[in-house]
């Protein structure tokens, strides 16, 4: 490493630092609520990192509708329902009376095509 760089790391080492706890508390919750590998739970992190200074908030779901298995806030639209755009798994269902319901709610009797 440079002595240039290694006097920007130092300079900037609140926000590396900051950067790094809120990675590591991401991977954390993709870990244990979306039942993935610590190094999957990591790499998914560090791609929402990025993903958001490049994604307007807008694109976003209100808080209140994330995926069950990865926390995300951005969809796909699907005919079956929204896929996460960040762990790739179909998070909601849509059912055919019109409603959508999480795709981890096990105990449902989810007949799509009734």
């Amino acid at each position: 490493m440079t002595d240039e760089r290694l006097a920007r790391l130092r300079a900037d080492r609140d926000v590396v630092v900051a950067a790094l706890q809120v990675i590591e508390e991401r991977a954390a919750i993709c870990e244990h609520d979306g039942r993935l590998s610590r190094v999957d739970a990591e790499r998914l992190a560090w791609d929402e990192l990025f993903k958001q200074t490049v994604v307007p908030e807008s694109d976003e779901m209100p808080l209140g509708i994330h995926c069950p298995f990865c926390q995300c806030r951005r969809f796909d639209d699907e005919p079956r329902g929204m896929r996460c755009r960040s762990c790739s798994r179909l998070a909601w269902l849509f059912l055919a009376n019109g409603s959508a319901v999480r795709a981890d709610c096990e105990k449902l009797d989810l007949r799509l095509d009734a």
